[in-house]
């Protein structure tokens, strides 16, 4: 069995998705019927598999994420010019072979790869995408990551940037010195 990373749908509603991104260990894709429901990438993606049914509510996890980052992205519609703001929250489960205390250094140094300025992802797909090869080449000490993406109603002001950290016990607000 070979491994991969897999994109499945949790939720959808009006001003969210949920997404399941994790690890797993799959027999090769063969010819099953399920092509419609099933896409296995290749070339530069080998790998990745997308899994385009809904998940289960909880999707076969019954233990709580071991950690959460959540920051907001400011977003402008090239249309309009309109910025909205955008809440993203990652759960991350780990390897059990990873010790707990290395949990927030490993969630740490994968965020500051997903959300680097040189290579901010610049729209929805590519920060999916990025998040499964981070995961496929870098981070094999990471199971499985509960990524959910929020429009928010608030009032936007372009000018602050906040990035907001929280650990099963702890909550760390800091607020970003960097815009693009």
């Amino acid at each position: 069995m070979l491994e991969h990373i897999v994109m499945t749908p949790k939720c959808k509603t009006a001003n969210s998705t949920t997404l399941i991104i994790e690890r797993q260990a799959l027999e090769p894709p063969k010819e099953n019927g399920n092509e419609n429901n099933v896409h296995v990438a290749g070339g530069d993606h080998k790998g990745i598999v997308i899994n385009k049914q809904a998940a289960a509510v909880t999707n076969g996890e019954i233990h709580p994420a071991h950690l959460c980052l959540q920051f907001r992205v400011f977003l402008v519609s090239a249309q309009s010019g309109k910025h909205t703001q955008e809440s993203r929250t990652l759960q991350f489960w780990f390897v059990d072979t990873l010790s707990e205390a290395e949990h927030p250094s490993v969630a740490q140094e994968f965020f500051r790869e997903l959300v680097s300025p040189q290579e901010f992802p610049r729209d929805y797909v590519g920060f999916i995408k990025k998040i499964m090869k981070l995961m496929l080449h870098k981070y094999s000490t990471i199971k499985k990551i509960e990524v959910e993406l929020k429009q928010l109603e608030e009032p936007v002001n372009p000018d602050t940037g906040h990035i907001l950290f929280t650990l099963p016990y702890k909550r760390i607000n800091w607020k970003s010195g960097w815009r693009q």
